[in-house]
């Protein structure tokens, strides 16, 4: 199994469009997650900007601590996908038994992939 880890981060439209305003000047943008979710350092992160379609790949790290139980984290040049990739095509692609834990973790804002849902995906 891979050890990068994985994070996926489903927006609604309106932060969506936030997001492609800053990404239209800079390679970066930053967020918050709440520290229970255990968000590894480092990793890549598949983003929706939209709800209902991957449309960006990137790398992030944890960029320091925000506030009590909220962590920074930072996404460095995001690659906009060709073709924006559903997420309803990623879990009918999976196994029956991990769609219902890719539904939950993608569900809205941040959320760490589970190892199994994370190595489903690579391969």
């Amino acid at each position: 199994m891979s050890k990068l880890s994985a994070i996926v981060c489903v927006y609604d439209y309106e932060r969506g469009s936030e997001i492609e305003d800053v990404l239209s000047y800079s390679s970066h943008f930053s967020d918050v997650i709440h520290t229970q979710n255990r968000c590894p350092s480092r990793g890549i992160a598949f983003i929706s900007l939209d709800g209902e379609n991957i449309s960006y790949l990137s790398t992030y790290k944890k960029s320091g601590r925000v506030a009590t139980k909220l962590d920074r984290i930072t996404f460095i040049k995001p690659i906009e996908l060709e073709e924006p990739l559903p997420l309803v095509y990623i879990q009918n692609s999976i196994s029956r038994k991990l769609q219902r834990y890719f539904q939950s973790q993608v569900a809205g804002g941040i959320s760490v992939f589970s190892p199994k849902v994370y190595q489903a995906l690579v391969d």
